[in-house]
């Protein structure tokens, strides 16, 4: 059978395109700690860092089973030739693939591509790399500040996540720390913890790495997520103070307003300036208790003339209330 160059040509292409599009085949092989002897262990990818805690249909990418003597090994895996966040996840046959245990920590988040050989020990790597180092350091610092197994009381339980996040916040903002530990800091945080200046630093970090493009866009959507919700906050509070300044506002109109209202007291008056005939008349029947209206009927006058002699009779006698009119009467054997 005659093969030619062109046929030769297209079955190496075939045979190359994985390797050339996905990078190369990478060689996972370890132990699992002697719990999940007889188990299953996972493979999941990681494409953001947001998505640390979590699992979805598409981040899990293998598994493997697990032997009596808890030696397990990945066969035909082939990964991308860029560094990416990969987590191996141990768990038992008879849990779904997709849950995770929160409070006991049974997996182990590693950096690496196509082409490397991975040998695992349990929770920890056999001759980590600087980056998995790092990667390992603060998975280990996580787990001393672990709830553990068991009831905890609420204030315990708050005690502990406080504690974890300002460790994680702490490794975050540390300049010094390995990029890839920072961007599994924020992503160990959480999707609601995060604040603005946490995603900040986080993209910081995702910039210093080699990490694909899907980490520094998931910061970016988280981050325009958060930088809403606090615009949403602040305008919030921004109409909460216009609404106030503007029922203080009418407020102080409202007695300014009846200020205005009340009647003007004038000055006294002069020592030699005496009461009309008609205003000594009002005077002493204010004075012996007669309202507006009965001294009107009284004097056959109209209640406003009554209120304009009133006034007339504050000015001139320097008083300001019917009691002090009444005493300043009853001081003198006539009104003034």
């Amino acid at each position: 059978m005659y093969v030619s160059v062109y046929h030769i040509l297209i079955v190496t292409l075939f045979t190359l395109c994985p390797i050339l599009l996905y990078g190369g085949h990478v060689t996972l092989t370890g132990t699992a700690p002697e719990t999940y002897r007889g188990q299953v262990v996972y493979l999941d990818i990681l494409e953001a860092p947001l998505g640390v805690i979590a699992i979805t249909d598409d981040q899990l990418l293998a598994s493997a089973d697990i032997d009596g003597l808890g030696r397990f090994a990945f066969t035909d895996l082939t990964l991308p030739d860029r560094p990416n966040l990969y987590r191996i996840r141990y768990s038992r046959r008879d849990v779904s693939p997709f849950n995770i245990n929160a409070s006991r920590r049974h997996f182990l988040n590693v950096v690496f591509q196509g082409g490397d050989s991975i040998a695992v020990n349990g929770l920890s790597l056999v001759s980590p790399s600087p980056i998995n180092r790092a990667l390992l350091d603060l998975q280990v610092g996580l787990d001393s500040l672990s709830p553990g197994s068991g009831s905890m009381t609420d204030r315990r339980e708050s005690l502990v996540t406080e504690l974890r996040e300002r460790y994680l916040r702490q490794q975050l903002y540390d300049t010094a720390l390995n990029p890839y530990a920072r961007v599994h800091a924020l992503g160990s945080l959480g999707f609601e913890v995060p604040t603005a200046e946490d995603l900040e630093a986080g993209r910081t970090a995702v910039t210093q790495t080699e990490l694909p493009d899907s980490f520094a866009a998931a910061v970016d959507r988280q981050l325009g997520s958060v930088t809403f919700a606090r615009l949403q906050r602040e305008n919030t509070l921004l109409w909460r103070g216009l609404i106030s300044t503007g029922l203080l506002s009418c407020t102080l109109a409202f007695i300014l307003y009846r200020q205005r209202q009340r009647p003007t007291v004038l000055p006294p008056a002069s020592a030699n300036e005496e009461l009309s005939p008609k205003e000594r008349e009002v005077a002493t029947l204010i004075a012996t208790g007669h309202s507006n209206k009965e001294v009107a009927a009284e004097l056959y006058v109209s209640v406003s003339t009554v209120k304009t002699h009133v006034n007339s009779i504050y000015r001139k006698l320097g008083v300001t209330s019917r009691g002090e009119l009444k005493a300043r009467v009853s001081a003198d054997s006539t009104p003034v």
